[in-house]
């Protein structure tokens, strides 16, 4: 590892030095992370609950139904997610609050002095601090949400009392593999023997079934062991011979009704009474609608073929296409097939160029457009002068704005909202 930050060091120099683990030279691999966990405070399992969710889509989604669900019943509950849009301290939520600077700084401190030397990627020293922080805090229900497929993810470091994946569709290939059944095989890593699996898709890979069979984990599966449905009104699944329904708020309504089933096998009183409580559940960069110098913005994380199918049909479900399109995505995603999913909802095409390692330039997104046969509009840059002066002299200003593409996207936007500069 790189020299330590000072004791002295606030969480930005912590997030600029974890910035500099260099992941490049580490094999995958659970061995050097549980090494360092061995010599660090244990969660004690008499006291916690552990639920593991993976899934290409929809798991920040489920991990926030699933904390407000059980925190509602008066348990502490400790929710694990990645990645963040503007802080850090996003990551880990204690009881719906995110955690203070001071104790991650000094769960990273921990962290680096048992680390002695075994190199750690960004990912699993972070992990580790919010074992840490868990460890402490001893929450009656800790949510933890898989960082990429899932069996050689750092969070499977931890036995599962509940494993959930909420979907398996094709992202992130050149490290999980080329089809659904491979992808679902890593993802089914998370599993424990005897210990539950809600799937959130129609058609799990044999893959995840097989494994589940084998290990002898029940397999509770959309369409099969618990259906759900839209309704004049919202949603609704039904479960174990009971009908839940509730209003859709901006969270994709299949995503929560995973959440739900998932509750009502663990912890059925959560679900008990009426669920109002759903549709006042919101997450940054998830249909978020705002507003920007008087113009209707919808801000989207989706970042692979399975969530801008999901965005556009949701668009279309509500009325709100045609938009203008703000758009970036990284290098690794397909951007045809982003351009050809989404190009039925879309008029105006605006690339934004990030101007990061990771990213897609804007230029280069023009040429797949073009390639396509599509005419890109201006290109955008992430900061003041340029977003303002384009809603300034945006024509078609009566059509909703849509930023989509990836994290750093909508970031990048609600980072000058944040800072007033819009």
């Amino acid at each position: 590892m790189t020299s330590l930050p000072p004791p002295s060091a606030d969480l930005a120099a912590w997030l600029e030095w974890l910035e500099r683990l260099d992941p490049s030279r580490i094999e995958l691999g659970l061995e050097r992370v549980a090494r360092v966990y061995a010599q660090l405070p244990q969660l004690d399992r008499s006291k916690t609950r552990v639920i593991t969710v993976a899934g290409t889509n929809g798991k920040g989604t489920c991990v926030e139904v699933l904390g407000c669900a059980l925190a509602r019943l008066g348990r502490c509950v400790l929710q694990y997610s990645s990645p963040h849009l503007l802080r850090f301290t996003e990551r880990i939520r204690i009881d719906q609050t995110e955690i203070d600077e001071p104790r991650l700084i000094a769960a990273f401190s921990q962290v680096a002095a048992a680390s002695g030397g075994v190199p750690l990627t960004y990912f699993e020293f972070t992990t580790l601090a919010m074992l840490v922080v868990a460890a402490m805090q001893r929450p009656d229900d800790l949510i933890l949400e898989v960082g990429l497929g899932g069996r050689l993810d750092a969070v499977n470091l931890i036995d599962a009392d509940l494993t959930i994946i909420t979907s398996i569709d094709l992202d992130h290939m050149h490290w999980l593999g080329a089809d659904r059944e491979t992808i679902g095989r890593e993802k089914a890593g998370i599993l424990r023997r005897g210990i539950p699996l809600v799937a959130g898709d129609k058609e799990i890979p044999r893959a995840v079934v097989s494994h589940a069979r084998a290990i002898g984990s029940p397999l509770w599966q959309l369409e099969k062991d618990f259906q759900f449905q839209s309704t004049a009104a919202g949603s609704a699944i039904s479960f174990g011979g009971t009908r839940y329904e509730w209003i859709d708020g901006p969270l994709h309504p299949r995503s929560v009704a995973v959440a739900l089933a998932a509750l009502a096998l663990c912890e059925p009183r959560a679900v008990e009474g009426s669920l109002e409580w759903i549709d006042t559940i919101a997450l940054p960069g998830r249909m978020q609608h705002i507003q920007i110098k008087g113009q209707a913005c919808i801000l989207d994380v989706a970042h692979n073929p399975a969530a801008w199918r999901a965005l556009r049909d949701c668009l279309l479900a509500s009325g709100e296409a045609p938009c203008d399109l703000i758009f970036a995505l990284m290098r690794d995603k397909d951007c045809e097939e982003a351009i050809r999913i989404l190009a039925p909802v879309v008029t105006n095409w605006y690339p934004l160029d990030l101007k990061i390692p990771r990213a897609l330039s804007a230029a280069e997104f023009s040429k797949f457009a073009v390639a396509l046969g599509l005419t890109t509009g201006q290109t955008l840059q992430p900061d003041y002068d340029s977003l303002a002066g384009f809603l300034q002299h945006r024509v078609s200003s009566n059509k909703p704005l849509l930023v989509t593409g990836s994290f750093y996207t909508v970031a990048s936007l609600l980072n000058l909202i944040r800072n007033d500069d819009l």
